[in-house]
């Protein structure tokens, strides 16, 4: 009763049952694909992730610059990096101490107006970049310096 015909109770049933576990399949087959397309970019995004992701870029203060550059005590001697060189200023501080100067900067921009302030060897490139990061201590540098946030 209220059957279509050729249909019982135990094939609605069935049939319920099936659409139920089909369902839960689905959902279950596409979480699993949203899991590793989401997997797939946060591997993707390591690659290009900064040292210290932040949305506003900023400079060395020079007061910072200026006391760092004291307590490395530099001198014609060292050659330092500066990883994230944003404009330039301490590598510019370094070469007035005598010391050679090495700058890392992930945006291109920066690095750009850390050359257009003067500063000579200025490399676009992310400091996660180990190929990077080992030819410039490979250059024989004494010092590191990393400014983060004010």
């Amino acid at each position: 009763q209220g059957f279509k015909r050729g249909f019982s109770p135990l094939l609605c049933k069935r049939k319920a049952l099936l659409q139920r576990y089909w369902t839960r399949s689905f959902l279950a087959s596409t979480a699993a694909q949203k899991h590793a397309q989401i997997r797939q970019r946060l591997n993707q995004s390591k690659q290009s992730k900064m040292l210290a992701p932040r949305k506003t870029l900023w400079s060395t203060p020079g007061v910072g610059v200026e006391a760092a550059c004291q307590l490395l005590r530099l001198g014609a001697q060292d050659k330092v990096i500066d990883v994230g060189c944003g404009d330039g200023r301490f590598l510019l501080e370094a070469a007035k101490r005598g010391a050679s100067a090495v700058g890392l900067e992930i945006d291109a921009e920066r690095a750009e107006a850390a050359r257009a302030n003067g500063c000579v060897d200025v490399r676009t490139c992310n400091a996660l970049d180990e190929a990077e990061w080992s030819k410039a201590f490979d250059d024989g540098v004494t010092c590191a310096f990393l400014y983060l946030v004010p």
